[in-house]
């Protein structure tokens, strides 16, 4: 088993396979962690932009001023 641990271990240094990209190659990492936040901020924009449609839907129910045509 240390014989299989020493061999991942080297091959990983080496930059092998996926964990060894991101230990070798930074723009990888990076790559990675830019995608993971712009669908992090992507969700809470849209989460953001549908919090925003209830609260003018609920405004527009019960203000008549804003659910009023306008002349």
């Amino acid at each position: 088993m240390s014989e299989d641990l020493r061999s991942i271990v080297s091959e990983m240094r080496a930059g092998k396979g996926t964990l060894g990209g991101l230990l070798v190659d930074p723009t990888i990492y990076e790559d990675l962690k830019s995608a993971v936040g712009n669908v992090e901020r992507n969700q809470v924009l849209r989460a953001l932009v549908r919090y925003s449609i209830k609260e003018d839907e609920g405004r527009s129910r019960t203000d008549p001023a804003v659910s009023a045509p306008k002349p």
